[in-house]
């Protein structure tokens, strides 16, 4: 079966695409001593001519129906646009991507290497070689697979060039960047009916409302139109995220199956979440950014009221993502995840 896809956008450009701290003519390194003339007629030659093209808007559809084809059950992190366009970020813009009628493959570069996030489709254990081969090859950098599916990943495993992520690790304390750890998926509706027995939990959550009191505060928990509130918004994660640019996309980019949330105290912004579907009755969380210095226990208490709100949307599980260190790990594990999810990552070295 295909799927009925748009090629007739060809961006050949690929030009002035930051790559690391360097700014190349091409997002493609030239290996040292070629000639750049032959990197261009290699390029020009190559069977990826006008498929490798930035990401757009419109390209939402597109893998949004690759999804609904090939991973509609899925309770899996990063089956969703928004991390798309967050992970692929470094191309440049939303990201890159090599389109076929049977794949959607997303393109990224992060730290001088070229990441390929989680590729969708058919005949991915044939395609994967040879584009992770010619990016490797025209440009002498290291292609990382992101979320490779497992019959694919133990395909390719055993293919000249691949490696296990142990040998060339994302970074030395994160081997395999957010997804070191787990990914944590709640059942919600087990998590609403025994939160009050958790007695870790509980205790936060009483210590939030007790706080609330004390200080004569009240509180709001609302979704809304990113739009409206899109200055605030930016305001409030420039100064309370770690690295507002890995949201900047989320936030400029509307996204119709997305579900934005504020909490508010005293009707100012305290904490914003960005939740997208995942396959029929899942959810991620792509953005969680709280005043939790202001307000102890806070993120506890909004956890819970998003989850009280995802309830009443049908939603069944809840994905919590992976992590990068084993303390935010643990904060996750105080929800009870009743599932972890372990992503396959695959190095390329030409």
């Amino acid at each position: 079966m295909f799927l009925k896809v748009n090629l007739d956008y060809p961006i050949n450009h690929l030009k002035n695409v930051r790559v690391g701290m360097k700014t190349s003519k091409l997002a493609f390194f030239p290996k040292k001593g070629c000639n750049q003339n032959n990197f261009y007629l290699r390029i020009s030659n190559s069977c990826f001519l006008n498929k490798i093209c930035p990401i757009t808007v419109r390209d939402r559809r597109i893998l949004n129906s690759f999804y609904k084809l090939y991973r509609n059950e899925s309770i899996n992190y990063q089956d969703n646009w928004d991390y798309i366009i967050q992970a692929c970020r470094g191309f440049g813009g939303l990201g890159g991507r090599l389109l076929s009628t049977d794949s959607f493959i997303p393109i990224g570069i992060h730290n001088d290497h070229f990441v390929i996030v989680n590729p969708v489709g058919k005949n991915l254990f044939k395609s994967i070689p040879e584009i992770a081969s010619f990016l490797a090859l025209n440009s002498s950098l290291l292609v990382y697979l992101k979320h490779i599916e497992r019959e694919c990943f133990e395909t390719l495993v055993n293919v000249q060039g691949f490696h296990n992520i142990e040998s060339y690790p994302w970074d030395c304390d994160e081997i395999k960047d957010d997804d070191t750890y787990p990914q944590l998926l709640v059942n919600i509706e087990k998590f609403l009916s025994d939160w009050n027995t958790y007695t870790d939990l509980r205790l936060r959550i009483n210590r939030f409302n007790n706080l609330l009191k004390e200080r004569n505060l009240t509180y709001s928990f609302e979704e809304i139109d990113l739009y409206p509130y899109e200055h605030e918004v930016i305001k409030f994660f420039k100064s309370y995220s770690r690295n507002y640019e890995a949201y900047e996309n989320m936030i400029k980019v509307s996204s119709l199956t997305r579900l934005n949330y504020v909490l508010k105290i005293n009707n100012l912004i305290a904490a914003v979440f960005f939740i997208g579907r995942i396959g029929k009755d899942a959810a991620g969380c792509y953005a969680n950014i709280c005043k939790y210095d202001d307000f102890p226990a806070l993120q506890e208490f909004a956890i819970l009221k998003l989850l009280e709100k995802l309830a009443y949307k049908d939603i069944r599980f809840f994905n919590f993502g992976g992590s990068e260190t084993q303390s935010l790990s643990k904060f996750k594990e105080k929800f009870r995840p009743t599932k972890r999810i372990i992503s396959n990552y695959l190095v390329y070295k030409g």
